[in-house]
């Protein structure tokens, strides 16, 4: 799915969540992103984690990019360690992962 944000398609993401440090009390959590080739886009892949940087302005969706923290799960230790206690936890049997 996309949709304009200024000049560039965005296209729309929605993760479920496993910790939430920020911003999200929720399992899911829909965001934007670009496609890449120049705008930003982060590849985000069906079935891996990622630990999500979002910024954005009230009332929009929030967007993540490659401009960012945003990075697979497995590359996020020292962030993870540097965040602390999340704020926010799934339920157990959750699994933070993008849905198709």
């Amino acid at each position: 799915m996309g949709s304009a944000h200024g000049s560039w398609t965005q296209r729309v993401v929605t993760l479920r969540v496993d910790r939430a440090w920020k911003g999200v009390e929720s399992e899911t959590v829909v965001l934007m992103t670009g496609w890449g080739g120049g705008d930003c886009g982060f590849p985000f892949e069906h079935g891996k984690s990622y630990l999500v940087y979002t910024d954005g302005r009230p009332g929009e969706l929030p967007r993540a990019g490659i401009c960012g923290r945003t990075a697979v799960l497995s590359r996020a230790n020292a962030d993870i360690r540097a965040l602390g206690e999340p704020a926010w936890r799934s339920p157990p049997g959750s699994d933070a992962r993008v849905e198709p």
